[in-house]
């Protein structure tokens, strides 16, 4: 049981002794008439402390004009009048007896009209008054707050007690949370406490407030200092104020700490934890730098899918405007644009991952690597080995990949379908070596040649093989062999079943799906997806297409130093005729980009939604969810397995402090109160800490909050916007600009506004951005530039109201905000130049 204050010491906190008014003429206060609760002060001006340091010097009774009141902007509360010096009273000084009794005759001072009278202030309210909630602003709103109160001693005429600094005593407050929601268990006082594991909040005792239960300070609480100020009584006795100033801004730290629990030690001086982010630091790495993009990109090729699936005759009233093969052509373009920019994303997100398990699981790494057997580890790290070998593309999506970029670099070998170009290529290897079964191309070409002349081989067979030597010599992007050794690799039935070894029947759904792909694609169609797309050939290096996320993952730290080096956005554009020569590159596509893809997602639109993103296999509950959150929901089960093998991180014992990380603090039903605290530490446990009662009830206001007062803030346009006008503003403001974001900035300004508008509407009136072609960082004389330019403030405030303007305007359609946002008034005779 903690022993009571008031019991122990003749000390305690009451309301400013300025509000005691007619009553400090009393030797001693009446019980009745003491209120015990701090008052909380309002200050509207950045210079707070010179005014409250002028009202205690020259009128220390007004302070009750000081004392905060409900306001919002619309309804502020009343400003005090301001402070005069007023000259000392000779006369008043002169009739003082030392009685205190004729200061307090009015009619003795009033017969000499040279003297003034004195108005003293009376109490305007009881302990017993319920105050409204009181709602505090923040400094940026032009709003600074103190709480005061009076450390008094009750012995006769309740003088003020004098902090004994040399005995470390001293004077604070506290800042707590009152917590009255729907849960009984959580409601009651909370105090603000360091822990070990960062800041929390520690429940005190009761539900209200007003319980002396609550009168006691809580170990490794946070108190925030009160300093002494002093001004002259009625009586011209030196009296004490202590005050403190509320740090409303730390608002957001307050509503986001969470509730402490198990067991804390005591006197923490250090508040910062040594782990940043404690056990689930590393979860939290691998979920912002690889499961949110991952996701993001998969949000990404959906919407590009839907858009590209709008029906032309969603558009009736256009139909006679509508042309199917331009828009087949601008859909093969978005889509192309699309790819490129997921399978970027993808080469960088597996990188981030690669270095994420190297880092903080190199056991699993070295697996990976085949530096290790996996029989080396335990059952879960074998788990998650198999399920990122299981991670694998879907068949549909290879083929679609597989369709564009053969497309891309345009090496037919027959003039069939590409389903009759693979059954012709697997045939032509089964007579070259049938007991081979890890036949490649490249193995075996220099002594081809010489067996391809013999007589098992037709004229048919050596035209096949010398176009396939031709595009095996030529090495540009994905060619028919890379697809056949993937399909064979990996999809060995489809082989068998183009041999006739097996029927297809026995072929899976999605073998079957894959060869129906394959067969529908005529070469006369990648003639004109190509024509399409328009890019020629891309002559830079062979591509490949990884099957699972464990090759890629291998893979990628194969490119990591050219990832960190590349200038030039990943894309397969042909650049157009009229570039200038410094823009145009050596080759359509830098050479430093992997030799490999494998896209986390894809927004070919004939694919269905499980095929059209790389997830890692785990049973979900599928109930009441949407495709998008089905796939969210795989990767949080990911993200929870990959949680389960990293290792906890280095904390002592004495930083295990457990703490949740949810919040505690509902802004819905959370107030705050504040207790003043007075400290005789030298004087032990028989001594405890004198808590004030608490003040009013509080709500600390956000940084955005509707009611809050605003500072008035001018921004000064330029008034004289003719040509004469604009021309005198110097250029102060200087843009330091790479020659990456050079090369971007020229790309941008021939784009013009019907393009931006094009590009957002649906098929029939959609049209792609402008081409400008793989153009990189800006040159001069074939080396590279940066530039800076100068540009003029007020000129760039006054573009920036005009398009705001014109976006308001665009999105008031469907916000209807113009009447909340503009209010103009007019200024007689104010003039951008004057002609008189």
């Amino acid at each position: 049981m903690v022993m009571s204050s008031e019991k122990c010491c003749p000390i305690q906190w009451m309301e400013p002794s300025p509000l005691w008014g007619d009553y400090s003429r009393w030797i001693k206060l009446p019980e009745q008439s003491q209120i015990q609760t701090p008052m909380i002060l309002r200050f509207e001006n950045d210079n707070f402390m010179e005014e409250l340091l002028a009202m205690l010097d020259q009128c220390p009774y007004r302070i009750t004009e000081w004392e905060a009141q409900p306001e919002t902007w619309r309804n502020p509360m009343p400003s005090p009048q301001p402070v005069f010096k007023e000259k000392p009273n000779q006369f008043q000084k002169r009739l003082y007896n030392g009685s205190k009794l004729i200061i307090n005759n009015q009619t003795m001072l009033n017969k000499n009209n040279r003297l003034p009278s004195a108005q003293l202030s009376k109490i305007s309210r009881k302990t017993s008054d319920l105050l409204p909630t009181l709602k505090l602003y923040q400094p940026a709103q032009s709003r600074y707050y103190l709480v005061a109160s009076s450390l008094i001693s009750k012995t006769t005429g309740f003088p003020d007690y004098r902090l004994k600094l040399r005995n470390s005593e001293k004077a604070t407050f506290v800042v707590r949370a009152y917590v009255s929601g729907k849960d009984e268990e959580k409601n009651g006082e909370y105090a603000f406490i360091t822990t070990s594991a960062g800041k929390a909040w520690k429940k005190v005792s009761s539900k209200n407030p007003s319980d002396d239960q609550n009168r006691v300070l809580i170990s490794n609480e946070e108190q925030h200092s009160m300093f002494p100020m002093h001004y002259a009584d009625y009586c011209n006795n030196n009296r004490q104020l202590l005050a403190g100033f509320i740090p409303v801004g730390k608002r957001e730290e307050w509503m986001g700490a969470p509730e402490a629990s198990g067991i804390m030690k005591d006197n923490i001086v250090n508040p910062v934890p040594s782990v940043e982010g404690g056990a689930g630091h590393l979860k939290n790495i691998f979920y912002a730098d690889i499961i949110v993009p991952w996701r993001t990109l998969i949000e990404q090729a959906f919407n590009v899918k839907t858009s590209l699936s709008t029906d032309s005759d969603s558009f009736p009233n256009f139909s006679d405007r509508y042309k199917e093969d331009l828009a087949a052509a601008d859909r093969a373009r978005s889509l192309k644009t699309a790819r490129d920019q997921i399978q970027t994303g993808s080469w960088y997100i597996l990188l981030d991952f690669a270095n994420f398990i190297e880092t903080n699981l190199p056991q699993i790494w070295k697996v990976l690597t085949k530096e290790n057997q996996k029989s080396g580890l335990n059952a879960t790290e074998q788990q998650f080995i198999d399920l990122l070998e299981d991670t694998t593309l879907p068949p549909a999506n290879m083929a679609a990949l597989a369709i564009d970029h053969c497309a891309s670099s345009k090496n037919p070998i027959t003039e069939n379908s590409m389903w009759d170009e693979l059954k012709a290529l697997w045939t032509l290897e089964e007579k070259i070596d049938d007991s081979d079964t890890n036949f490649s191309w490249d193995k075996y070409t220099d002594v081809l040649p010489e067996w391809i002349n013999g007589e098992a081989f037709d004229i048919s067979d050596r035209s096949l093989f010398y176009k396939i030597r031709d595009i095996q010599k030529t090495k540009i992007w994905l060619t028919l062999l890379d697809i056949s050794e993937y399909i064979k690799k990996y999809l060995p039935d489809l082989v068998k079943n183009a041999l006739n070894i097996l029927p297809a029947s026995r072929l899976i759904s999605a073998e079957k799906k894959l060869k129906t792909i394959f067969t529908g694609l005529l070469r006369t169609d990648l003639d004109n997806l190509i024509d399409a797309i328009g890019v020629e050939d891309l002559f830079f290096k062979r591509i490949t297409i990884k099957n699972s996320l464990a090759e890629a993952l291998t893979e990628i730290k194969n490119h990591e130093e050219n990832l960190g080096i590349l200038t030039v956005p990943f894309t397969r554009e042909t650049p157009p005729e009229d570039l200038p020569a410094d823009d145009v590159m050596d080759e359509a596509v830098d050479p430093l980009w992997p030799d490999f893809i494998f896209p986390l997602a894809d927004p070919d639109t004939g694919l269905e939604t499980e095929e059209s993103a790389v997830l890692p296999p785990v049973t979900v509950s599928t109930e009441n969810l949407q495709p998008l959150d089905i796939m969210a929901e795989k990767l949080e089960v990911f993200t929870d397995l990959v949680d389960s093998l990293l290792p906890a991180p280095e904390i002592s014992p004495e930083r295990e402090t457990d703490l949740s990380f949810n919040p505690l603090l509902d802004h819905r039903d959370t107030r705050f109160v504040i207790r003043c605290v007075f400290e005789r530490p030298n004087c032990g446990p028989m001594f405890p800490a004198v808590l004030s009662r608490p003040s009013r009830m509080l709500e600390m206001a956000p940084f955005f909050d509707p009611d809050a007062p605003a500072r008035q803030v001018r921004i000064s346009l330029p008034m004289d916007i003719s040509p004469s006008g604009l021309r005198k503003y110097k250029k102060n403001a200087m843009f330091l600009i790479s020659d990456m974001l050079c090369g971007k900035i020229k790309k941008i300004k021939k784009i013009t506004f019907a393009d931006l508008v094009l590009s957002v509407l649906p098929w029939p009136f959609h049209k792609n951005l402008p081409s400008m072609g793989p153009t990189g960082p800006c040159k001069s004389k074939g080396k590279t530039i940066g530039m800076f330019c100068s540009i003029s403030i007020p000129i760039v405030t006054l573009c920036a109201l005009i398009l705001m303007i014109i976006i308001v305007n665009l999105f008031n359609i469907f916000f209807g905000w113009i009447p909340y946002l503009f209010m103009c008034l007019p200024i007689p005779g104010f003039k951008g130049k004057d002609n008189d």
